[in-house]
Order: structure tokens, then sequence, then C-alpha cells
């Protein structure tokens, strides 16, 4: 009657583990790459079309009109670029936000799909909550005109009479006396409330 395993036993177990193991990876791992990937595109896409919006607005002396990015592989932006860019994966159209004065500026957002991408928070939008900025949480990245910010949720935020209480609830506390950190936006107080990213006022 044997007692135990042999070494040679055992390192064929190890083995069928880790290539078990491998396998699992390489199921998971592809599908990440790939929508990094595909940001990458979105990213590039967003740098090419500031590129083309400020061209324009140097020979108009404004932004494109609000319905310019509307056909994807259109001509629209001739002779800026050869043709309308769209999301690589999906197909659809880039959000394209002017100011309420076209002339005075810009948003353009995207939906990145690794949303740990810490340039979602770079540029002022949540995950979960988007940018704010457009009305769809959806889209979560984008890049804006000189002196506009692409989300509302991003730093610096101006002191004001809002901020978390204890249950994570956006209340107006006058002054927010006593609160390390409070907002002058009810709007970003609530949505950094709800996502428990604000400084809760003790």
């Amino acid at each position: 009657m044997r007692a135990g395993f042999t070494i040679i036993e055992l390192l064929i177990v190890i083995t069928i583990v880790a290539i078990l193991a491998m396998i699992a990876l390489l199921a998971i791992s592809p599908l990440k790459q790939i929508n990094k990937g595909y940001d990458a595109v979105r990213k590039k896409d967003l740098v090419n079309l500031k590129i083309v919006f400020e061209d324009y607005y140097g020979d108009h002396l404004c932004y494109p009109p609000a319905e310019i990015l509307d056909v994807c592989g259109g001509s629209q932006l001739l002779p800026y670029t050869a043709s309308v860019p769209c999301d690589p994966q999906t197909r659809e159209k880039y959000l394209y936000v002017p100011e309420a004065n076209i002339c005075s500026g810009y948003r353009i957002l995207t939906t990145l799909m690794d949303k740990t991408d810490p340039y979602i928070e770079k540029v002022g939008c949540i995950n979960t909550l988007g940018c704010g900025t457009g009305g769809d949480a959806s889209y979560n990245y984008g890049i804006s005109s000189s002196g506009i910010s692409v989300g509302i949720y991003g730093p610096p935020y101006l002191p004001g009479n809002y901020a978390c209480d204890v249950d994570w609830n956006c209340n107006d506390f006058g002054e927010a006396n006593g609160c390390s950190v409070s907002y002058s936006d009810a709007q970003v107080c609530s949505a950094l409330c709800t996502a428990h990213l604000g400084s809760r006022c003790l």
C-alpha cells in the first residue's frame, strides 16, 4: 500500500493546475486587452477632433455646429479631416456638447470600457455617474476646449454651503461650519455623496 505521492506525481499535478490557471487567465485577459485597445482608439479620436475643432475655430472664429459629428464617416469636417470618426466598437457617434454660445467652447464625450482608467477621474468624471454633462451618465470620458472642464465632478471644488452628512446625503449646512470640505454646487455635492466620494461633515 502506497503512503503518499512521488515527486514526479506532484510535479504532474502542479503542471496541470498551472496549465488550467493559464487557460482561465487567457479566457479573461484578452477581453480586457481588447477593451483597452478600443479605449486607446477613442482617446486618440478625441485628441484628433480637438485639433480639428481648434483649426476650424482658427478659420471661422467659432466652433463647428452642434450636428457636425452626427454622421459617422461623413465628410462634414473637410478639409480638416477626411472623415468624421465614430466609436471603433459600437460605430456610434461621439457626443459633441457645444456651450450655449457655440463660439465659446465645447466638450466631446465618449464611453471608456475600462472603468478603472484613472483618466476618467482626472477629467472630472465618475465611472458610475458619467461626466455630468451631455445628459447621459454612460459618457465617462472626454475632452474640452480650453477653460472648460470635461466633467463637473472633478476638483477644484469651490467651497460653499453644501456638504455630505454622516449618512452620505447632501445637505445645506449654511456656511458648512465644522465641515472640512464643502461644495458650492448642490448637484456636485449630491453626486459625490451618492458615490461616497465626498468628505462627510461629522
